[in-house]
């Protein structure tokens, strides 16, 4: 019988233990969490006009998130947000499993890879978007597993790992506008690849291909959306995210156009419309993003350095912040609701402010490492690129919300994390194994 327990023990992949812990802990908090939570921006996925993307008349809201809420409705009827919710959680656990692989990639450690894949699997930061109509979740999910592809691609490299991190990227893109940037980054690490990696090239020029196809076709889709709402891009987010800023901190004022300042000091002080958004989208939709684009562009080129200061400042104050979640806890069962929030507040350990940290020495460990070893630091390249991509698309881009906008860096904090762990645990013991080794041999 033992032989047997132990036989089954072996042969089960180390991932499965974390995994049954996570889906257990998971149903057990599903008792406390409300069954969904709609805000603001889900009612714009959930009224998403698909009659209008299929005559090319696309929304201000890029349509996969949409699309996925639509086909819930279609197979499931009422009550569809909740198949939704059903679906992230089910993604998100999944995920999970591509983390764990993707850790894998980095350190064999199996307590490593435990508690590394635990800790991800029952964290605020993580679960706590489950329950939301919102991209975070899948955001979350997609962006675990475009991690799994990418460096199972360094670790072998693989047209499959390329072309599905393509593929994933893609998808990413038109479920939340933020990773836009990403593809620019995966271009030019292929164009590097391509370039120092000579026994690679074939195989970079056709990844670095299909990284161009991606682009280009973003760019039609720009094309097109640009045909209804005056900007090149695959979505408004952006004027209107600038437009909140200049007028929240007065730069419209220095805007040379009277008529828009006039209408702009009316419009943003009349105490009558309670919330400064609605005040805010009144003047966006009277003059369309064209205009505003423009507008918003003079205000902060004339208050450059102010405009600066206000984003480190923002920057400096966000720091302090945990990375959040949005689960809407129910006030009744104290005896389930205690446990659960103290447990997930454990694992919910990393602030803003450690992305900054991470960013920092990434960057000075792959310059370190470039110099040592006379060729590209990949991984660490990697996170530097991706994080800092992030984080500026966050503060410059956003007016607002920013520990949510930028939930996504979570993943690549895990990694770095795990990248200190393996450096600690086993590169030095390594070193430290050799100089040994060395000296037993003098003796």
């Amino acid at each position: 019988m033992k032989k047997t327990i132990m036989h089954i023990y072996i042969k089960t992949p180390k991932w499965v233990f974390p995994l049954l812990i996570i889906v257990i802990w998971r149903l057990f908090t599903m008792k406390t969490v409300t069954q969904f939570r709609i805000s603001g921006d889900s009612i714009s996925y959930i009224n998403y006009s698909f009659k209008d993307f299929f005559s090319l008349n696309f929304d201000g809201r890029v349509p996969v998130y949409p699309a996925i809420i639509k086909l819930c409705n279609i197979l499931f009827g009422e009550p569809y947000l909740r198949r939704v919710v059903q679906l992230q959680i089910l993604a998100s656990i999944v995920s999970t499993v591509f983390f764990y692989k993707a850790v894998e990639t980095i350190t064999k450690n199996k307590i490593l890879l435990f508690i590394l894949m635990l800790g991800y699997g029952v964290s605020y930061s993580v679960t706590g978007w489950d329950y939301a109509i919102l991209t975070e979740s899948f955001s979350l999910s997609g962006t675990v597993v475009l991690l799994y592809f990418l460096l199972k691609y360094l670790d072998k490299p693989r047209f499959l790992w390329g072309v599905l991190a393509v593929a994933v990227l893609f998808v990413l893109t038109f479920l939340r506008p933020s990773f836009l940037v990403f593809n620019f980054i995966l271009a030019a690490f292929f164009i590097l690849r391509l370039i120092l990696c000579k026994s690679e090239r074939p195989l970079a020029l056709k990844l670095l291909s299909s990284s161009l196809a991606v682009l280009a076709f973003i760019g039609l889709y720009s094309y097109n959306f640009s045909r209804t709402h005056d900007m090149f891009s695959i979505s408004d987010a952006v004027p209107r995210q600038h437009l909140y800023i200049i007028l929240e901190e007065g730069y419209y004022k220095s805007c040379s156009d009277a008529e828009f300042v006039k209408t702009a000091e009316e419009i943003w002080n009349d105490e009558s419309i309670s919330e400064k958004w609605t005040r805010m989208t009144m003047i966006k939709l009277k003059y369309g993003n064209k205009k505003i684009s423009e507008y918003n562009s003079e205000c902060i080129q004339k208050n450059f350095l102010p405009f600066v200061k206000n984003r480190l400042k923002i920057a400096t104050y966000t720091s302090y912040s945990i990375l959040p979640g949005l689960t809407g806890h129910i006030e009744a069962r104290p005896a389930i609701l205690w446990p659960t929030i103290v447990i997930e507040n454990m694992a919910t350990f990393l602030r803003v402010s450690h992305a900054y940290l991470i960013v920092g020495i990434e960057a000075l460990v792959a310059v370190f490492l470039w110099i040592k070893r006379k060729s590209p630091p990949w991984i660490h390249l990697g996170l530097f690129a991706f994080l800092s991509a992030l984080l500026f698309t966050t503060f410059y881009g956003t007016c607002g919300e920013y520990e949510r906008t930028m939930i996504c860096i979570l993943p690549f904090m895990y990694i770095a994390v795990a990248l200190f762990f393996k450096w600690v645990n086993e590169d030095i013991a390594v070193s430290k194994n050799k100089e040994f080794d060395s000296e037993r041999e003098q003796i």
